[in-house]
């Protein structure tokens, strides 16, 4: 008789494991956690295009960038942050390549992407290719 009795708990708690609600419940959990840590991360990234907007910050005499009423891929302060950069920093951005194709503009690296006309005084035209 004992014996039939641990049959039946065998069964029923096998049968626990096999239920649809409980993997449905799994799964909710698993992609909902998903989820949260993926929205913690852009979070985490938005706070450091704010600090690094902050280090390169914009400086009004600049002049306005081109298209920056039109739509872009990317948050306006992270655009304007890489072209305060680009301004600021010539001679890191100097050294790093570009890959929009823009060589055949004449463009030796990445610097040329972001400044077209420099002057003594400052930044006197932006090249619109930095948002790409």
């Amino acid at each position: 008789m004992t014996t039939r009795r641990d049959n039946r708990r065998k069964t029923a708690g096998s049968r626990f494991w096999s239920r649809p609600p409980f993997w449905l419940g799994v799964l909710i959990i698993f992609f909902g956690s998903i989820i949260l840590a993926w929205g913690v991360y852009f979070e985490k990234q938005a706070r450091q295009v704010r600090d690094e907007a902050e280090f390169a910050s914009w400086d009004p005499s600049w002049p306005e960038l081109p298209g920056a009423s039109g739509f872009s891929s990317h948050p306006m302060e992270f655009i304007r942050a890489a072209y305060a950069f680009a301004a600021r920093r010539p001679d890191v951005v100097q050294y790093l390549p570009c890959y929009c194709g823009c060589e055949k503009q004449g463009h030796e690296s990445l610097q040329f992407c972001f400044v077209k006309k420099r002057t003594a005084s400052g930044i006197d035209q932006w090249d619109g290719m930095g948002f790409t």
